[in-house]
């Protein structure tokens, strides 16, 4: 019987022993030879390395890398060589075979890849690759070294989800059975998954409190509270092994003394009155179908994301984490936060020390200080892969420092592989890291709880790994390092009572998003609180609370600070009453990434457009940019000379709100607000009806455009009676109807200025139409075109006050409005209404700095030319509409080849032919817009 639990703990060795292979002449062999020895397989009995064949057609004589007749054949090659190459090369020499020999099974590697071929499977199973790293999932996609069946990997993630709704399952019946209060629920539940991972994890022998359960209470449940009550009980005696006494009594079960005394306040607390748990068969079941996952393939990482569907299942007083404005995180977004913050620059560190011992030992001392701050911590997500990246970079600095090679291992030697040192070295208090370090505050119980479980968990792995590196099993209980967890409200709170800023080494984390629209009574209370009164403050996010709160605290230090944050604070209104505000705090912003897409891990996954701000009260020497093309791709770096708040390389320049343009260009409008409660407002259908009963009223019906009319061609139109006489409009019943349904709803407002409007009830509210053609430019537009639709109206076509208008406008105006240099402007400083585009007069247009070109000179004429190609382009596609003309996955050839030529000429204009990017882009608008404003 294969022990495939013991093949995975040796996978790991083998992965850490064969992670720099890379040499298929001298490493192909001793990789097989010990990956089928992981299997009880020795090589040379099923098959033989550099198997001579002829090939068909081909001269001379070939080499199979290793050929096992009937089951398979490996085709090795260098690290990073094309792996579909190999595969062809290999089935050369599969089809030179004598038919009966054939393998089932091709394999194809360059060491980080393993790919595998089951040429007798038609089915999503013929082909499976895997990575190296991850050769522990996936062993048993090997099993036909032994004959065993092929099992196929399954993603985690499945696994994942149903574990965690059966704890919020549990949850909620411990709740409701036993009337727990959220914080005692919490409590057990913490205690409850700490055992299900100790169970998996080796912290406890391997199931033993599962066998303990599933053995020793009763089917009907009414003992399982007790039995459960008892293991906590046990797991808080000391047993002995620490040189203390044992206070355990000699009668206790066999399965409970073998548990080993953890402590650390996890099965107790001073003030604690224990309540008798649940006793019932569902409660019982509940808790051994939790018991059955194997916890040890969820990563402490996610546990918050985890809890995050028990937080938002109606519980915790039915009070939904998104009322605190909680954005649970990937490890991918987290690790964007800390690599800029402190990791990058301790990885560089490592690199640069390679096996030297002094520079080794000095970096092992400079991370074993680091102290880490989450003034918003939520489930610890940002403390535990802090910790864990800073444990990581720990266990290589003492593999290198105790690596040596293995004088048993001749063939590994002369490979260059490494091992270590094992012998009866004492390793348990070799890392100099502590949980100690790591500090959070968090205002809701459970999530506090969490935090301080996962940064354990955590801890408890990285232990694992270090003590993989000497081959011997590393658990540090009792629990005597606990992660300070604070239970409260950060902004009423003084950081200082947390942890004082001389011990502080960087402050990280998400805060609430929450805009202003968005914020409770209390949180209003908190942004008041934090900010005082005046200043506009009431138009900021309540995120901004933090950055306020951490510039204050890191005065005077060298404390530096990463945020995640809405990408509304570094556009639109906010920045001119958030970033004076801070710059007279003295901040200054060292790295940041621009605008991206912040996925998570949790059910439900937040969309949000987010940034990520480093700052800190001093300059650092180099300063980085991350910019993302693909708002959902990968970042492009950029050194920076400094970063302004609209996160741009350019001056600290802030855009305010000016009633006329920067330049003598055109002047926008808004269109006409129609504030008549949909009375002079028709439908297409509503049109046609009106026409056909009163054929008259076709003279004073107009087509009315918003935004979304606009782009999306919805026909809506409206009763435009501006200069109509009297008579005329008194001639239609149906119109008078709708007149006086305007004056009556008027009339019912609360403001003094809408009554006043039932003056006129045949007027829309506020009426700003162009005399002439004009240019419409919708206020609010999707985020993922590259060019917002913009587009060419008659006088007579009625624009709403969701469309922007240049009475007027020409060629040149049109070209410039739907060029690239303005778009740039625009993802710049306009403000967002949820992720999309929210244009502006005040901030954006009147701001834009236009090319400062001659009337009709050759690259004006150019500009002229380029934009009338883009307008012929879209006629040539006569029922398309402008959403469809501009969707990305949609946009027609001649109509986006139209639009390259205008920005080349548009580029022109502003005296350089090529922009590499928009941050050069932005770079250059940013500094003409100082020259202008100068």
């Amino acid at each position: 019987m294969v022990n495939w639990r013991d093949i995975q703990d040796q996978a790991e060795k083998f992965v850490f022993s064969y992670k720099d292979a890379k040499d298929e002449d001298r490493d192909a062999k001793p990789f097989w030879k010990d990956l089928m020895m992981l299997y009880g397989v020795e090589a040379r009995s099923v098959g033989a390395f550099e198997e001579r064949v002829r090939i068909h057609g081909r001269p001379g004589v070939g080499k199979i890398d290793y050929f096992a007749p009937r089951k398979f054949l490996i085709e090795q090659k260098s690290r990073g060589k094309d792996l579909d190459a190999a595969y062809k090369q290999a089935m050369d020499y599969f089809d030179s075979l004598e038919e009966d020999m054939r393998p089932r099974y091709i394999i194809v590697s360059d060491f980080e890849r393993i790919r595998i071929h089951d040429l007798e499977s038609d089915g999503d199973n013929r082909v499976t690759e895997f990575h190296l790293v991850d050769l522990a999932k996936h062993v048993r996609e090997l099993a036909f070294f032994t004959d065993e069946d092929v099992q196929h990997y399954v993603p985690e993630d499945p696994i994942n989800i149903r574990a965690v709704k059966a704890i919020g399952k549990l949850y909620e019946a411990v709740k409701d059975t036993n009337h727990f209060t959220s914080e005692e629920a919490s409590r057990l539940l913490t205690r409850l998954v700490f055992c299900f991972f100790a169970d998996d994890t080796g912290i406890f022998n391997t199931n033993a409190i599962r066998q303990y359960i599933e053995e020793n209470t009763k089917p009907d449940g009414s003992d399982i509270g007790a039995h459960i009550d008892m293991v906590f009980r046990v797991l808080d005696m000391d047993d002995g092994r620490n040189g203390d006494e044992n206070v355990r009594p000699s009668t206790m079960h066999s399965a409970l003394a073998d548990l080993p005394y953890v402590n650390g306040g996890m099965f107790y607390t001073p003030d604690e009155q224990r309540k008798a748990l649940f006793s019932s068969r569902e409660m019982r079941d509940m808790l051994i179908e939790c018991m059955r996952f194997d916890w040890s393939r969820v990563s402490p990482e996610i546990f918050g994301s985890m809890f995050q569907y028990v937080m938002d299942s109606n519980l915790l007083e039915k009070t939904k984490r998104h009322d605190l404005g909680a954005h649970y995180t990937s490890e991918e977004n987290i690790l964007k936060v800390i690599n800029g913050l402190f990791l990058d620059e301790l990885k560089a560190e490592l690199a640069n020390a390679k096996s030297n011992e002094a520079k080794l030992n000095e970096l092992w001392e400079k991370i074993a200080k680091i102290t880490l701050l989450d003034p918003a911590c939520g489930c610890g997500n940002f403390l535990v892969v802090a910790y864990k990246e800073l444990r990581k970079i720990e266990n290589e600095i003492i593999a290198r420092l105790y690596a040596r090679k293995d004088k048993q291992g001749a063939a590994h030697a002369q490979a260059g592989h490494s091992r270590l040192e094992f012998g009866e070295f004492d390793i348990s208090n070799l890392s100099k890291l502590s949980v100690e370090r790591m500090h959070g505050i968090e205002i809701e119980a459970f999530p506090a709880e969490v935090a301080k479980l996962s940064l354990w968990l955590v801890d408890h792995m990285m232990n694992m790994e270090l003590g993989a590196l000497f081959e011997k099993p590393l658990r540090k209980l009792p629990l005597k390092e606990q992660p300070h967890i604070v239970q409260g409200n950060a902004l009423t709170m003084d950081w200082e009572e947390v942890v004082p800023k001389e011990k502080l080494s960087y402050i990280l984390g998400n805060p609430p998003f929450l805009g202003k629209a968005a914020q409770n009574a209390d949180q209003k209370t908190d942004m008041l609180t934090v900010w005082g009164k005046g200043n506009s403050v009431g138009v900021l996010d309540y995120v901004t609370c933090w950055y306020k709160k951490a510039m204050e605290y890191i005065q005077g230090s060298n404390i530096e600070v990463a945020f995640v944050s809405t990408n509304s604070i570094t556009q639109g209104e906010q920045v001119t009453v958030l970033w004076p505000l801070l710059f007279n705090l003295g901040v200054k912003i060292n790295f940041a990434h621009r605008t991206f897409a912040w996925t998570n891990e949790a059910a439900g996954k937040a969309a949000v457009h987010c940034v990520i701000i480093g700052f800190s009260t001093f300059d650092r020497e180099e300063k980085t940019l991350f910019d993302y093309e693909d708002i959902q791709g990968e970042p492009k770096l950029a050194k920076a000379k400094q970063i302004n708040p609209y996160l741009v390389d350019a001056p600290i320049i802030l855009i305010e709100k000016r009633r006329t343009p920067i330049q003598n260009v055109k002047p926008i409008a808004f269109g006409n607000m129609p504030n008549e409660g949909g009375f002079l407002i028709l439908s297409a259908e509503e049109k046609d009806d009106l026409i056909s009963k009163d054929p008259a009223t076709e003279e004073f019906i107009r087509p009315l455009l918003g935004s979304e009319e606009l782009i999306n061609g919805n026909g809506r139109y409206c009763l435009w009676l501006q200069g109509v006489e009297p008579e005329k409009i008194k001639r239609s019943p149906e119109v008078m109807r709708r007149v006086e349904a305007v004056r009556t709803k008027r009339l019912m407002s609360t403001r003094d200025e809408t009554k006043r409007l039932a003056e006129t009830p045949t007027l829309f509210g506020e009426i700003r139409q162009p005399q002439q053609d004009y240019l419409a430019i919708p206020e609010v537009s999707s985020e993922n075109r590259k060019y917002i639709p913009i587009a060419f109206l008659s006088k007579n076509v009625i624009a709403t006050n969701k469309l922007y208008t240049m009475s007027g406008a020409d060629l040149y105006d049109f070209g410039v409005m739907t060029s690239l240099m303005h778009m740039a402007w625009i993802r710049a400083v306009a403000g967002r209404l949820e992720s999309r585009y929210q244009y502006s007069a005040g901030i954006v247009y009147n701001n834009f700095p236009w090319p400062g070109v001659t009337r009709k000179s050759d690259l004006w004429v150019g500009v002229e030319e380029a934009a009338q190609a883009v307008l012929d382009a879209r006629a040539a596609h006569p029922e398309a509409t402008l959403a469809d003309l501009y969707d990305p996955s949609t946009m027609p050839a001649d109509l986006l080849k139209a639009h390259h030529q205008l920005d080349k000429a548009v580029d022109a204009c502003y005296e350089k032919k090529v922009f590499k990017s928009e941050p050069e882009r932005l770079e250059f608008l940013f500094e003409r817009y100082q020259r202008l404003v100068v």
